[in-house]
């Protein structure tokens, strides 16, 4: 019914999903998404609206909302999107699960793992990586691999990255000399 009710259900409960008027009595659904983006950073957020304008949309888009709908529509349209919206959490809740067991485990083995994009840039060193180059992860991150490799290993890592960027496929793992 209000702002006030809803930050005080905010103070409560975490939100994955909140369907918010443009419109609030005494304020803008905008201000209260600020709030709710603060308590519930991974929220997702529909707006919705009686009265539709382009200005609405783009403060709607800028507040990265999941959607946004105008009044009057079906009940069975706003479940639909609520359902794609709490299936996007799910995702994402599985991502960074998935990623932190991957995480996990890259730290535990006793091996350098690097991860590089289609250029070579260093995307992910894990602790031993770190170690064996004497490098910070943050001073790895970014930084090409064949920078890090001797001549001849730079050579092989170039025909690797090169056969990958043309689509052949090749053996997921390698071993290389790396020059401290």
């Amino acid at each position: 019914a209000s702002g006030a009710q809803a930050r005080d259900r905010l103070r409560a409960r975490r939100p994955d999903i909140a369907v918010v008027d443009m419109r609030l009595p005494g304020e803008s659904g905008i201000d209260l998404v600020n709030d709710i983006r603060a308590a519930a950073p991974g929220a997702e957020v529909v707006f919705i609206t009686a009265y539709a304008s382009l200005s609405n949309a783009i403060q709607a888009i800028n507040g990265a909302a999941f959607a946004y709908l105008t009044k009057p529509f079906e009940m069975d349209h706003l479940l639909a999107v609520i359902e794609k919206a709490l299936e996007k959490q799910r995702l994402a809740r599985s991502l960074r699960e998935s990623e932190e067991r991957y995480r996990l485990i890259t730290e535990q083995v006793n091996e350098a793992i690097f991860f590089t994009d289609l250029e070579g840039g260093v995307l992910f060193a894990n602790r031993r990586g770190q170690e064996i180059t004497g490098y910070r992860r943050e001073d790895l991150l970014g930084r090409t691999l064949i920078s890090l490799l001797s001549p001849g290993s730079a050579e092989r890592a170039l025909a690797r990255l090169e056969a990958i960027r043309s689509g052949r496929e090749v053996p997921p793992l390698f071993e290389t000399e790396i020059v401290r």
